[in-house]
Protein backbone atom coordinates (compact mmCIF):
# COMPACT_ATOMS: atom_id res chain seq x y z
CA UNK A 1 0.00 0.00 0.00
CA UNK A 2 0.97 3.41 -0.92
CA UNK A 3 1.87 6.45 1.28
CA UNK A 4 -1.01 7.98 -0.29
CA UNK A 5 -3.13 5.73 0.79
CA UNK A 6 -1.81 6.08 4.47
CA UNK A 7 -2.21 9.20 4.19
CA UNK A 8 -5.76 9.17 3.20
CA UNK A 9 -6.66 6.79 5.66
CA UNK A 10 -5.08 8.51 8.43
CA UNK A 11 -7.17 11.93 7.33
CA UNK A 12 -10.64 9.95 7.23
CA UNK A 13 -9.89 8.66 10.46
CA UNK A 14 -8.39 12.14 11.94
CA UNK A 15 -12.21 13.87 10.66
CA UNK A 16 -13.75 10.76 12.30
CA UNK A 17 -12.42 11.02 15.59
CA UNK A 18 -12.36 15.09 15.36
CA UNK A 19 -15.99 15.08 14.53
CA UNK A 20 -18.30 14.79 17.77
CA UNK A 21 -15.92 17.39 19.04
CA UNK A 22 -16.28 19.93 15.90
CA UNK A 23 -19.69 20.01 15.61
CA UNK A 24 -21.10 21.20 18.70
CA UNK A 25 -18.99 24.01 18.32
CA UNK A 26 -20.01 24.45 14.81
CA UNK A 27 -23.66 24.38 15.98
CA UNK A 28 -22.96 26.78 18.84
CA UNK A 29 -21.12 29.20 16.27
CA UNK A 30 -24.08 28.92 14.05
CA UNK A 31 -26.79 29.19 16.63
CA UNK A 32 -24.92 32.62 17.80
CA UNK A 33 -24.76 33.94 14.37
CA UNK A 34 -28.42 33.55 13.79
CA UNK A 35 -29.22 35.26 16.91
CA UNK A 36 -27.03 38.18 16.03
CA UNK A 37 -28.62 38.64 12.97
CA UNK A 38 -32.06 37.81 14.26
CA UNK A 39 -31.49 41.20 16.81
CA UNK A 40 -30.49 42.96 13.90
CA UNK A 41 -33.99 42.58 12.12
CA UNK A 42 -35.85 42.79 15.29
CA UNK A 43 -33.79 46.17 15.65
CA UNK A 44 -34.05 47.42 12.11
CA UNK A 45 -37.95 46.40 12.47
CA UNK A 46 -38.17 48.40 15.68
CA UNK A 47 -39.04 51.45 14.94
CA UNK A 48 -42.83 49.73 13.53
CA UNK A 49 -43.89 47.84 16.32
CA UNK A 50 -46.23 49.44 18.78
CA UNK A 51 -44.68 50.29 21.93
CA UNK A 52 -46.76 46.93 24.21
CA UNK A 53 -45.08 44.51 21.40
CA UNK A 54 -41.84 45.67 22.05
CA UNK A 55 -42.16 45.29 25.93
CA UNK A 56 -43.26 41.90 24.92
CA UNK A 57 -40.06 41.43 22.91
CA UNK A 58 -37.58 42.64 25.52
CA UNK A 59 -39.35 40.93 28.54
CA UNK A 60 -39.22 37.38 26.05
CA UNK A 61 -35.48 37.50 26.13
CA UNK A 62 -33.09 35.81 27.85
CA UNK A 63 -30.69 37.96 30.13
CA UNK A 64 -27.71 36.99 27.75
CA UNK A 65 -29.97 38.04 24.74
CA UNK A 66 -30.97 41.22 26.53
CA UNK A 67 -27.52 42.09 26.77
CA UNK A 68 -27.02 41.35 23.20
CA UNK A 69 -29.61 43.25 22.35
CA UNK A 70 -28.92 46.08 24.79
CA UNK A 71 -25.35 46.60 22.97
CA UNK A 72 -26.93 46.63 19.49
CA UNK A 73 -29.13 49.40 20.83
CA UNK A 74 -26.08 51.54 21.58
CA UNK A 75 -23.94 50.83 18.26
CA UNK A 76 -26.96 51.84 16.18
CA UNK A 77 -26.44 55.07 18.46
CA UNK A 78 -23.39 55.34 17.01
CA UNK A 79 -21.36 53.81 19.91
CA UNK A 80 -18.69 50.68 19.73
CA UNK A 81 -20.54 48.20 22.04
CA UNK A 82 -18.28 45.42 23.52
CA UNK A 83 -20.30 42.93 25.70
CA UNK A 84 -18.21 41.73 28.24
CA UNK A 85 -21.33 40.57 30.80
CA UNK A 86 -20.12 36.90 32.23
CA UNK A 87 -20.13 35.21 35.34
CA UNK A 88 -17.71 37.68 37.37
CA UNK A 89 -18.03 40.52 35.35
CA UNK A 90 -17.45 42.91 38.15
CA UNK A 91 -20.58 44.90 37.64
CA UNK A 92 -20.09 45.47 33.81
CA UNK A 93 -21.92 43.73 31.29
CA UNK A 94 -21.27 46.34 28.20
CA UNK A 95 -18.18 48.95 27.63
CA UNK A 96 -19.30 51.71 25.43
CA UNK A 97 -16.63 53.88 23.70
CA UNK A 98 -17.39 57.02 20.99
CA UNK A 99 -14.97 59.84 20.59
CA UNK A 100 -12.73 58.08 22.94
CA UNK A 101 -14.88 58.48 25.69
CA UNK A 102 -15.92 55.13 27.27
CA UNK A 103 -18.72 54.73 29.22
CA UNK A 104 -19.69 51.07 30.92
CA UNK A 105 -23.42 49.04 30.89
CA UNK A 106 -25.34 47.32 33.60
CA UNK A 107 -27.98 45.37 32.44
CA UNK A 108 -30.78 43.50 34.27
CA UNK A 109 -33.41 41.66 32.71
CA UNK A 110 -35.86 41.65 35.36
CA UNK A 111 -39.82 40.38 35.06
CA UNK A 112 -40.74 40.82 38.69
CA UNK A 113 -37.87 42.26 40.85
CA UNK A 114 -37.05 46.21 40.40
CA UNK A 115 -33.34 47.10 40.56
CA UNK A 116 -32.94 48.14 44.49
CA UNK A 117 -30.50 51.49 45.39
CA UNK A 118 -28.13 48.59 46.32
CA UNK A 119 -28.01 47.21 43.06
CA UNK A 120 -27.44 51.01 41.51
CA UNK A 121 -25.05 51.74 44.53
CA UNK A 122 -22.93 48.50 43.40
CA UNK A 123 -23.07 49.72 39.45
CA UNK A 124 -21.27 52.73 40.22
CA UNK A 125 -18.87 51.20 42.66
CA UNK A 126 -17.88 49.03 40.00
CA UNK A 127 -17.59 52.34 37.20
CA UNK A 128 -16.49 55.14 39.43
CA UNK A 129 -12.53 54.53 38.82
CA UNK A 130 -12.59 54.10 35.57
CA UNK A 131 -15.03 57.43 34.62
CA UNK A 132 -13.13 59.68 32.47
CA UNK A 133 -13.59 62.63 29.68
CA UNK A 134 -17.32 62.57 30.23
CA UNK A 135 -17.80 58.77 30.38
CA UNK A 136 -21.07 57.66 32.46
CA UNK A 137 -22.83 54.99 33.52
CA UNK A 138 -25.99 53.52 31.80
CA UNK A 139 -28.41 50.87 34.09
CA UNK A 140 -30.35 49.39 31.96
CA UNK A 141 -33.60 47.48 33.03
CA UNK A 142 -36.87 45.79 31.53
CA UNK A 143 -38.74 47.32 34.85
CA UNK A 144 -38.48 50.70 36.69
CA UNK A 145 -36.48 52.23 39.43
CA UNK A 146 -37.03 52.61 43.30
CA UNK A 147 -37.29 55.80 44.20
CA UNK A 148 -34.51 55.74 46.28
CA UNK A 149 -32.12 54.17 43.31
CA UNK A 150 -33.34 57.57 41.31
CA UNK A 151 -32.84 59.57 43.94
CA UNK A 152 -28.96 57.60 44.19
CA UNK A 153 -28.65 58.39 40.35
CA UNK A 154 -29.76 61.66 40.73
CA UNK A 155 -26.29 63.81 40.74
CA UNK A 156 -24.16 60.43 39.67
CA UNK A 157 -22.98 60.29 35.87
CA UNK A 158 -25.44 57.45 36.05
CA UNK A 159 -27.97 57.24 33.50
CA UNK A 160 -31.24 54.69 34.65
CA UNK A 161 -33.11 53.53 31.28
CA UNK A 162 -36.03 51.87 32.24
CA UNK A 163 -38.55 49.78 29.79
CA UNK A 164 -40.02 53.08 28.37
CA UNK A 165 -35.95 54.69 28.25
CA UNK A 166 -35.31 51.45 26.75
CA UNK A 167 -37.92 51.88 24.00
CA UNK A 168 -37.03 55.44 23.63
CA UNK A 169 -33.19 54.79 22.88
CA UNK A 170 -34.44 52.05 20.55
CA UNK A 171 -36.84 54.37 18.37
CA UNK A 172 -34.00 56.74 18.22
CA UNK A 173 -31.46 54.26 16.38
Amino acid sequence: MSISFWLTAFGVILIIALLPRLLPLFFDWMKESLKKNSFRHQLSGSSSLSVQDLIWQLRGMQPDEFEQYTALIFTKLGYEAKRVGESGDGGVDIVLRKDGVESYVQCKHYLKNTPSPHDVRDFYGAIVDKLKNGGKGYFVTTKGFTPEAQEFAKDRPIELLDMQRVIEYIRRG
